[in-house]
């Protein structure tokens, strides 16, 4: 082994080939243990030094194999909830090949829930059975921000791009004056108030950043160095009463120390001090940024990715993810300018991937959206009468086989996002995850549509559960209806089924069990308002959904 440390550390001026070493990816990822694997066109014997801080005090952990162009090393012994700098290399007796130093977390002992939270309803009919968190009302969305700033006990790291309410700096105000730190950076610009900031100034500090662009991030990071109290917020939405109440958002927490820690390092880099009060001097916004944080998190069983713009390469990893597409990608954004992010909707497209999207800058300039229909693909500009502020993709929902992923955060599919906007974006890796956005998708998808064939050309499946559109099994009519329905079931006869019916917000109005039926049904939906409201119809094994326009 000495002849082998002398080997590695007797050639450093043999330049360090960094573009050698490929492909490098860390999996297998829990509380003492994780791999990193990468190919080399270099023979000889692989290896990574590693430790806690840049000096890779730790030392050398070897495959000590040779004449091999794929590698594969396991570190263990490491704790959870904890971040490694690791550097692989790759000797042959005369040259060290060194890869690039990465950052890398272990899993934590936290729970990894993970809580999702929509502002403007769903379409609970394409649920394989997982329901948000909360799925409507802005006041909902705030009350839990709040109520999440009042179960802090030791700190709370905000970066939100705009905030005009009051109510919540009243919380953070509390938070302070009871002992928890509390440290805000703001956008710094004419495009936001901030207006709940001011008029009194708060009794926490409160940075502006990133004057030059936009401090664009949405994130809350509570009680980081806990296992079980530390959560991360983010999303799409400000804090501001249009964000939401009034326009289309979506917001998601996570309680997982690690990925709180690795928010708390991008926090700092941004605030240049890991005290209570920030530091000008140090403070780095913008393309000042360095990619410092570890990127890949093992939360509750799912891989979650995290990148920070625009220091991260999200467009990359944006990218990806499309291409990553094996049956469906569905997507809501409010700017979409990227080129390679259309050219890869192009593709996906051109190889028959099923593609949805809903779209509100459509007149941006560079805008992707004439360019995408015209190649296409199936995207709709955005007709509602107050902003779609998403910015969200999901990939295969309809193939739980396959890796269903959901892409969200801050960021736009733009320049200013990738390039010189401070941005977060979250990759979730999950069946559950992705279904849930996709009951947020179908119902923005279907009132753009007006409710007219606006049905999905694919199955949604869980383990147990499928939903279909089927005219042969279940025959519902008259529809319109005045609220009398009858529903056919002859295909189903002496079936068992249950009954349900929501509005258009997914709420569940009424529910009804048929142990024996006939074959047809009639009932009353009860309600006195005209709208959209749906039907679930299931056995055992299957769910029909069905849209019924009420006129009253």
């Amino acid at each position: 082994m000495k002849q082998f440390l002398f080997l590695i550390f007797a050639f450093p001026s043999f330049l360090i080939a960094q573009k050698e070493i490929l492909n490098l990816e860390q999996t297998e990822i829990e509380k003492q243990r994780f791999k990193l694997s990468w190919e080399c066109r270099l023979n000889g014997a692989a290896g990574v030094q590693y430790g806690l801080t840049r000096d890779l005090e730790i030392g050398i952990q070897s495959t000590r194999k040779k004449g091999v162009l794929k590698h594969e090393v396991q570190l263990n012994n490491l704790e959870a909830a904890t971040f490694y700098y690791v550097r692989p290399f790759m000797a042959n007796g005369v040259d060290t090949l060194w890869g690039t130093l990465g950052y890398y977390s272990t899993q934590s002992n936290s729970t990894g829930e993970i809580r999702v939270l929509f502002n403007q309803g769903i379409d609970p009919l394409y649920s394989n059975g997982s329901v948000p968190y909360i799925s409507t009302g802005g006041g909902n969305i705030e009350n839990e921000i709040i109520r999440m700033i009042n179960q802090a006990t030791t700190t709370i790291d905000i970066c939100v791009y705009n905030n005009t309410r009051s109510g919540i700096v009243t919380a953070l105000n509390n938070a302070s004056n009871n002992g928890v730190q509390v440290r805000y950076i703001a956008n710094s610009g004419s495009l936001t108030s901030n207006a709940a900031l001011s008029n009194p100034s708060p009794s926490f500090p409160v940075l502006y950043a990133n004057a030059a662009d936009l401090m664009h991030n949405k994130f809350m990071i509570v009680d980081a160095a806990s296992v079980n109290s530390s959560w991360v917020w983010t999303g799409s939405c400000n804090w501001t009463y249009t964000d939401m109440y009034t326009n289309y958002n979506n917001s998601i927490a996570i309680q997982d120390q690690a990925l709180a820690q690795a928010y708390v390092l991008e926090f700092e880099e941004m605030w240049g001090s890991s005290t209570a009060n920030f530091d000008l001097i140090t403070s780095k916004a913008g393309a000042q940024k360095t990619n410092n944080t570890p990127h890949t998190f093992n939360i509750g069983g799912r891989t979650v990715e995290s990148y920070f713009s625009p220091s991260d390469n999200t467009t990359d990893e944006i990218e990806t993810s499309f291409y990553s597409a094996n049956n469906d990608i569905e997507f809501c954004i409010l700017s979409y300018t990227r080129n390679e992010l259309g050219t890869a909707m192009r593709n996906e497209h051109s190889a028959g991937t099923l593609e949805h999207g809903i779209m509100e800058n459509i007149n941006d300039l560079g805008s992707e959206y004439a360019w995408l229909t015209g190649q296409g693909v199936n995207l709709l500009a955005d007709n509602h009468t107050t902003t779609l502020h998403h910015k969200y993709a999901i990939v295969d929902a309809g193939a739980i086989h396959s890796d269903p992923l959901v892409v969200t955060g801050s960021h736009n599919w733009t320049t200013a996002a990738e390039e010189r906007n401070d941005e977060n974006t979250l990759i979730i890796h999950d069946a559950d995850i992705a279904n849930l956005y996709l009951q947020e998708f179908t119902a923005r998808w279907c009132e753009v549509k007006n409710n007219i064939n606006c049905t999905l050309p694919f199955t949604v499946y869980s383990e147990v559960h499928r939903v279909e559109e089927s005219e042969e099994a279940v025959t519902v009519y008259p529809n319109p209806t005045n609220g009398l329905l009858t529903l056919d079931f002859q295909d189903l006869l002496g079936a068992a089924l249950t009954i349900k019916v929501y509005n258009s917000t997914g709420e569940l109005l009424q529910s009804r069990v048929l142990k024996e039926q006939n074959g047809t049904y009639s009932f009353d939906l009860g309600v006195d308002i005209s709208g959209i409201y749906f039907l679930s119809i299931q056995t055992e094994t299957k769910i029909w959904r069905k849209s019924v326009a009420v006129i009253r």
